[in-house]
């Protein structure tokens, strides 16, 4: 293989490596392969990546997002999940800026992806 078929294959990889997405399933985005949406395959890793700095790694609010059973107690304002209703959950409104305090707070707002997922799992029981 000559020199500039290899670096134009080297380049297209690395560019594509970085847009390309997931194919769609047409499971809900909180599916786990069992179609079951718990919290743990779902809600946990967004919770590690984007909320453990103040509701992991601190209760910030009351709220711990750490375990299912701390993110069902709820904080300060009460519970944040009802379970099979998004619409009506604190959690779902702020994570969405629907409601009065966008969360989080600082940096990018969650993308849609995490959004839906939140909402899938909150509307499926919350398990």
């Amino acid at each position: 293989m000559n020199y500039r078929v290899a670096a134009g294959l080297i380049a297209l990889g690395v560019f594509t490596a970085g847009c390309s997405k997931p194919a769609d399933t047409g499971a809900s985005p909180a599916a786990t392969p069992t179609g079951e949406a718990t919290f743990a395959s779902t809600v946990q890793p967004i919770v590690g990546q984007r909320c453990a700095k103040c509701h992991v790694d601190d209760s910030k609010g009351g709220l711990s997002l750490a375990t299912l059973e701390s993110a069902l107690a709820g904080g300060k304002k009460g519970a944040a999940i009802a379970p099979g209703n998004a619409d009506g959950s604190l959690l779902f409104q702020m994570v969405a800026g629907t409601a009065e305090k966008r969360m989080p707070p600082k940096g990018d707002p969650l993308s849609g992806t995490e959004i839906a997922t939140i909402k899938a799992w909150i509307d499926g029981g919350a398990h």
